[in-house]
């Protein structure tokens, strides 16, 4: 026996219902999009912020092993590498012209260069052993020799000199050290290391941390001295 009930065709669903899922969909992604864009960016911070953590400790080993921090501009680096390598007797390197890559060469050592932490040498029949690397940067982290963030802007190193001062004029590829109200360098005799953040726009640097008022590029950069911080922002 058939059930007439089983021979009655089925209803779907109607222009007007479906037009009303899909606008009902598209609010809540509306709702929901904005929230996972603050957590994607809330992760990208993260990470820069870890990048310039694991950096600052890197060059605070260097400092430990070598008495001086990776420099920062050229001039400086012949002198450091002279201290670091006091027998040796080559010609220097080819020095990057930019604070970031004399950083990376520091720290990571050039590569096929011949240069005394890339290989052993021996001027005067006196061996100079290699030293570091101090720190090995990823391929996906490093563009053009410059170590990058993680919005693949170049990171902006700064190194302070003798007495803990930070040259007043920026290198060339550099930037003009952070201080505070009574024009004293924040991270005194240590590193400043930025990142432009998320909208990748460097601040101009110089006497203040960037305000909303003020310097608005700079106000979300990223940077080791200000705990890991937005500039803008306060810890």
């Amino acid at each position: 026996m058939i059930h007439r009930k089983a021979l009655l065709p089925r209803r779907g669903f109607t222009l007007v219902e479906l037009l009303v899922v899909i606008a009902i969909i598209g609010l809540l992604m509306s709702l929901l999009l904005p929230a996972v864009q603050k957590i994607r960016q809330r992760g990208t911070v993260a990470k820069a912020t870890s990048q310039i953590n694991q950096i600052a400790i890197a060059c605070a080993q260097f400092k430990a092993d070598n008495d001086v921090y990776p420099p920062d501009n050229a001039a400086e680096a012949a002198n450091v590498l002279k201290q670091m390598y006091p027998r040796y007797t080559g010609a220097n390197p080819s020095f990057p012209n930019n604070p970031n890559g004399i950083l990376v060469m520091f720290l990571q050592g050039p590569q096929g260069t011949g240069w005394a932490i890339d290989a052993p040498v021996a001027p005067g029949g006196a061996a100079t052993t290699r030293k570091g690397p101090w720190m090995t940067f990823p391929a996906s982290e490093l563009s053009g020799g410059l170590v990058i963030d993680p919005w693949d802007r170049p990171l902006k190193y700064r190194a302070s000199g003798t007495g803990g001062a930070y040259s007043a004029a920026a290198p060339p590829g550099g930037h003009v050290a952070y201080n505070d109200a009574s024009n004293k360098p924040f991270n005194f005799g240590g590193v400043q290391i930025v990142s432009d953040g998320p909208d990748k726009k460097f601040g101009i640097g110089g006497p203040n941390l960037p305000s909303s008022n003020s310097d608005k590029d700079g106000f979300d950069n990223l940077a080791n001295f200000n705990g890991g911080y937005q500039l803008g922002a306060r810890p």
